[in-house]
């Protein structure tokens, strides 16, 4: 049976939509975030770096993602916050959230990957509490996945030297 489809967006049903786009990455827009200068973020074993303060590229993503975000949604966002993340081997991502508000959507964009990137996984509302299973996504260059916050995900182990990711919340206006 084929998924569902809304524009351009494959839809995954998983309790809450889980909205897929494979994009066509812009070289130059890559380029201006694999150049950020990452550190090392304890918590998570992977290199990171907070653009909340850097208006120029702020203003760059929320470019770029404006008319992914008004496909799905034909509204006004928000960009709440962004971060890069680079994985190298072993690396990972615990288990986590980005909030418990309705409009609140999170979003992961995969600059750099190979087959074996780590994957992601999604886990429905209440997990570990609540078992609704999990829906796992392989990394490519250009996946565009956006999700409400409140859905508990987490990257398991990295086997390679190339994840990259641009990530980051908006709030639906």
């Amino acid at each position: 049976m084929e998924e569902p489809k809304k524009n351009n967006f494959k839809i995954v049903k998983f309790d809450s939509a889980i909205y897929l786009k494979e994009t066509i990455l812009d070289k130059k827009f890559v380029s201006s975030l694999e150049n950020v200068k990452l550190k090392k973020y304890k918590d998570n074993h992977n290199n990171y770096f907070d653009g909340d303060k850097d208006q120029v590229r702020t203003a760059l993503i929320g470019s770029y993602l404006q008319p992914h975000i008004h496909e799905i949604f034909k509204s006004d966002f928000a960009l709440n916050r962004w971060w890069i993340q680079k994985y190298e081997k072993e690396n990972f991502h615990d288990l986590h959230t980005h909030g418990n508000e309705m409009n609140f959507y999170s979003f992961i964009l995969y600059l750099k990957a190979t087959s074996k990137s780590s994957k992601t996984m999604f886990y429905g509302p209440g997990y570990p509490l609540v078992n609704w299973g999990r829906k796992e996504f392989q990394p490519k260059p250009g996946l565009f996945i956006l999700f409400p916050s409140y859905i508990p995900h987490s990257a398991g182990y990295n086997k390679d030297t190339k994840r990259l990711i641009l990530s980051g919340n908006i709030e639906i206006i």
